[in-house]
């Protein structure tokens, strides 16, 4: 008779275990609960016109909002109505659903659900397993709102100096984001400022993850993106990151902004190089050119993926003492050996022993001159002595050609190809031995 009820109170929800067939209607209730507001189980149940804050105490270990699930061939249906969720800061990070869903049903009309957290709108699954056919549906009049915005971002990545993170509120797009207090970087919690347009944010971290930046009224999510030490955007830049010697400089993560064609036949000298990320964005980098390979002075547990490079060598394409875990995803190489070259190995030389080197949807196409197709040419070889010499982890490839005019050694058992991809010489496909 829209009177109003506050403080009720259950660890399992008003109607504790199962709320079967029913009406709730013309109310505006408070409810405090640890496992959902309204009951563990949901039946044939309607609410109507009313308006519900629930409380989720911080000891909460489930993420419902108003019961645990709604049984098989049920429907539970919330129709002219206002739900707030309201929850403790220690769980908005945690996703919260209305209930999980059998082969029931819950129906939203003309109603509004907000929480200050995050809400599922889908609850499909009940401990892990899948249950039935049962979904959420709201009407065109009815949405839920909670505490965060996933937003898009006009570049695929940001910038660090190594001790702050750069965000551009400008490119944020169709939302206006200001007021920027704090910033959650992956799952860390970091100090944020705001000056103008540019929020700068305390961190160290680097790579692929998602940035949130909070505002005193919400959340703003830019999932998948990338924090880059360095950005490579035309011949000067990726020169001074190829030969800065970044094993040491702290400079993991480059990407590539646009094409770079480099000056033809000018040596690149890069040093050695470890633990570091060139994502290329679909870019591509012409006239690449070192004498002793790509990487002449050793590389390791390194990741290039999502780039086009054209690259000329006298020696192995992508140079020697490589070690680590090595991946290379997404990758097109264009390579040329020409006739004065004195190599004998086609893509690494001096592999270290454990070294395991994945290419997944790549194309390496070499092209080798005349005066040495008649050379035969093994994919890599290993160290000879030392510590360094010993078998390699492995050269594992997943949908990727390596292809080369000149001839190729025997293919090893070192060497694994899946049913997609081929290795192939002048005199046609080559299969492990």
């Amino acid at each position: 008779l829209g009177h109003t009820v506050t403080n009720i109170y259950c660890y399992t929800g008003w109607y504790a275990s199962c709320l079967g067939d029913g009406v709730l209607k013309n109310i505006t209730v408070r409810v405090k609960s640890y496992t959902g507001a309204m009951s563990d189980e949901l039946g044939n149940f309607t609410m109507e016109n009313v308006t519900m804050d629930v409380i989720v105490p911080g000891g909460a270990t489930t993420n419902y909002i108003l019961g645990k699930k709604v049984l098989s061939g049920r429907t539970f249906t919330i129709k002219n109505s206002t739900i707030n969720v309201l929850m403790d800061s220690a769980l908005k990070e945690k996703s919260f659903v209305l209930a999980n869903v059998l082969d029931g049903n819950i129906n939203i009309i003309n109603s509004t659900i907000s929480s200050n957290g995050t809400m599922v709108m889908l609850g499909e699954t009940y401990n892990g397993s899948a249950w039935g056919s049962g979904k959420v549906t709201l009407d065109t009049t009815s949405k839920m709102v909670d505490a965060y915005d996933t937003v898009s971002y006009a570049d695929e990545y940001v910038v660090t100096n190594g001790s702050a993170v750069t965000v551009d509120l400008t490119k944020i797009q169709n939302v206006t984001v200001s007021g920027v207090t704090s910033a959650i970087i992956g799952t860390t919690a970091c100090t944020a400022t705001t000056s103008g347009t540019t929020v700068t944010i305390e961190s160290t971290l680097y790579g692929e993850t998602s940035i949130k930046l909070v505002t005193a009224t919400k959340t703003y999510v830019i999932s998948n993106i990338i924090i880059a030490n360095f950005v490579l955007s035309d011949e000067t830049t990726f020169k001074a990151w190829a030969t800065a010697g970044h094993a040491t400089s702290g400079d993991r993560y480059a990407v590539v902004s646009q094409d770079i064609t480099l000056t033809e036949d000018e040596e690149l000298n890069a040093p050695w190089f470890g633990g570091w990320t060139l994502n290329g964005l679909g870019h591509t980098i012409k006239n690449v050119y070192d004498y002793s390979g790509f990487l002449p002075g050793g590389a390791g547990n390194v990741t290039i993926k999502n780039i086009v490079m054209n690259i000329k060598t006298c020696s192995s394409v992508f140079g020697y003492d490589w070690y680590g875990t090595n991946n290379f995803i997404n990758v097109t190489i264009n390579a040329s050996v020409p006739g004065h070259a004195g190599t004998s190995r086609l893509l690494f030389d001096q592999v270290r022993k454990d070294t395991v080197i994945n290419f997944t949807d790549c194309t390496i196409s070499v092209t080798v001159a005349n005066e040495l197709q008649s050379k035969v040419m093994p994919l890599y070889v290993e160290f000879a002595e030392g510590d360094k010499a010993g078998p390699i982890g492995g050269i594992n490839l997943v949908n990727t050609t390596i292809s080369s005019l000149g001839d190729l050694a025997e293919i090893t058992s070192e060497i694994t190809l899946d049913s997609t991809s081929k290795i192939i010489d002048k005199n046609g496909e080559k299969t492990v031995a």
